[in-house]
């Protein structure tokens, strides 16, 4: 995911992109099952913001997930959002992360175990 970048519009956006790189995989392979994985919450210290929180000029995290989110709708994708994995909050950032980005070990099992289980329910079934 990367921020600073129009979600959509008449400039090459993030919609776009993801819809291109979609289109590319499928024409490389037709029957490839394509699976988006939406970040989890991040913390931005020099702010004092969540990623929920933080604008860079063109959204917030949640405004590229919902751009993320309809995409993969639209293009017979599935979509796991991460941010389900656990609540990132002001207060317990540091529980999870070691710098408001790179997780911790208890988060790493955390959204392992999470991604597994989202896997499991697209493939398997639940």
């Amino acid at each position: 995911m990367q921020w600073g970048v129009p979600l959509t519009g008449p400039d090459y956006s993030y919609e776009e992109a993801l819809t291109d790189s979609i289109t590319v995989i499928k024409e490389l392979n037709p029957s490839a099952n394509i699976v988006m994985i939406a970040p989890p919450v991040g913390y931005f210290g020099n702010t004092d913001k969540l990623s929920t929180e933080q604008d860079f000029g063109y959204g917030t995290i949640d405004d590229y997930i919902a751009v993320m989110k309809s995409v993969a709708s639209n293009n017979a994708a599935s979509f796991i959002n991460m941010q389900e994995a656990w609540t990132l909050t002001h207060d317990n950032w540091s529980k999870y992360t070691a710098d408001g980005v790179h997780m911790q070990k208890e988060a790493k099992v955390t959204y392992a175990e999470f991604l597994a289980q989202k896997l499991y329910e697209i493939y398997v079934g639940k």
